[in-house]
């Protein structure tokens, strides 16, 4: 196992970059904040302050720790030095897609990306990056009229209420996995905060705000609906069959995916399960009080439940869809996500999947700018097992047939497969 590095190791690699700081943060910068997945704005360090409002997640969260967790200082750590670990093979070699490098060209690069990946995993450097990348998409934000300030104090003047759906939708039989307690996108405590499930919208518009327009800072506020909306078009035009008429949403999140899925399959029932109560609780707080999720009233419903183990019954589901989902997962629970989904589809049913493509270009260009790189792993601390698993192979294993893939953007990918009639 690496080790953090010691005082003069950071000094050497600040002397060896010096010549390229300036192009190192900026990309370092920018991949933190805006490279093609859903995202959650990098958080700042700082507590999240909550007024009057008690987090009672804690008392549940805590005594699952003693069986899988650690504390958060430690599991920091860890999941840092778990993103940017470096091994005798080169990260860039996992990538399927990309040609293997050789020769002295791929020495340089080897020892550029174990220097790179280690300083993103010193804490106080890593802690200025992200302070800085908030900052940037905080001010996107308001150049494409979301107004983060506002959309999140306004969430947090309803902390009553959404305390009250976190209670009704939290299960204390779910046992959540070890991984789900990493650091992603930044917070500390992951996807179980509050900062994070009231940041996912404005987090997903201003980090897909570019993936359409083609043009280097020129973003579009609409975006992230298109993301979603293509996937959902790329998926009906693949889907055999007749329309789905009970669908399951894996990795919901605060249900922008679930409700996307109404707006697309109209006389469908969408369960959406996710691991995080905060996200959920969001969610139904949501669908209950926004008029424009009227239309999906009484066939939308929220489950705390991981995607491994859903408790929706055997050949229950027509559809099951994964939204920005995957890279956010260890290989092997990829894997039993895909042997539960199996499970519960009926014969002819599908899975359908949509995450970033490792084989586009520009996720290739992304890989071999090992500033941008470095700092993106370090946002997502499984991303070197999402891109280097065979996913049309583990489908296939799980019992899916005939596999099809189609972009939905330049960066994105979407997947369909079927269980046999």
């Amino acid at each position: 196992m690496s080790h953090p590095p010691s005082s003069s190791v950071v000094v050497v690699f600040a002397l060896v970059f010096s010549c390229t700081a300036s192009a190192f943060l900026q990309s370092g910068q920018s991949l933190l904040l805006s490279h093609g997945t859903y995202g959650g704005a990098p958080a700042m360090r700082r507590p999240f302050a909550h007024h009057h409002f008690a987090d009672r997640r804690h008392e549940h969260h805590q005594q699952q720790r003693k069986h899988g967790g650690c504390e958060r200082h430690e599991r920091r750590r860890r999941s840092r030095m778990h993103a940017n670990a470096f091994s005798e093979e080169d990260s860039y070699a996992t990538l399927a897609g990309l040609e293997e490098k050789q020769g002295s060209s791929d020495l340089g690069l080897k020892v550029v990306s174990k220097a790179i990946d280690t300083l993103f995993a010193f804490e106080p450097f890593f802690d200025y990056m992200v302070v800085e990348a908030r900052e940037k998409i905080v001010k996107r934000s308001y150049t494409l009229g979301v107004g983060w300030a506002e959309n999140v104090d306004g969430m947090r003047r309803n902390m009553d209420e959404l305390q009250g759906e976190y209670d009704r939708l939290l299960d204390a039989k779910v046992s959540t996995p070890s991984y789900y307690y990493a650091p992603f996108h930044c917070y500390p405590e992951g996807n179980l905060s509050w900062q994070a499930a009231l940041e996912v919208e404005p987090s997903a518009i201003c980090v897909h705000a570019d993936i359409y327009t083609g043009k280097k800072g020129v973003y579009e506020r609409h975006g992230d609906d298109k993301l979603r909306g293509n996937f959902h078009q790329r998926m009906k035009e693949m889907l055999k069959g007749p329309e789905p008429k009970d669908i399951l949403d894996i990795g919901c999140s605060t249900g922008l995916s679930t409700l996307k899925l109404a707006e697309t399959f109209p006389l469908a029932r969408i369960t959406g399960v996710d691991l995080s109560p905060h996200m959920l609780a969001v969610g139904r707080y949501f669908l209950r009080t926004r008029e424009e999720q009227r239309h999906a009233r009484g066939r939308v419903e929220y489950l705390h439940a991981a995607g491994e183990m859903t408790g929706m019954g055997d050949a229950s589901m027509d559809l099951v869809s994964l939204s920005l989902t995957s890279h956010e997962l260890p290989a092997e629970a990829t894997r039993e996500v895909f042997r539960e989904a199996f499970r519960v589809l009926r014969p002819g049913g599908a899975i359908s999947f949509m995450d970033m493509n490792p084989q586009s270009p520009a996720f290739q260009k992304l890989a071999n700018n090992p500033f941008a790189f470095a700092g993106f792993k370090s946002t997502e601390p499984y991303l070197q097992e999402y891109i280097s698993l065979d996913l049309g192979k583990e489908l296939e294993a799980a019992g899916f047939r005939n596999p099809e893939v189609r972009s939905n953007s330049t960066r994105h990918r979407t997947c369909v497969a079927y269980v046999d009639k």
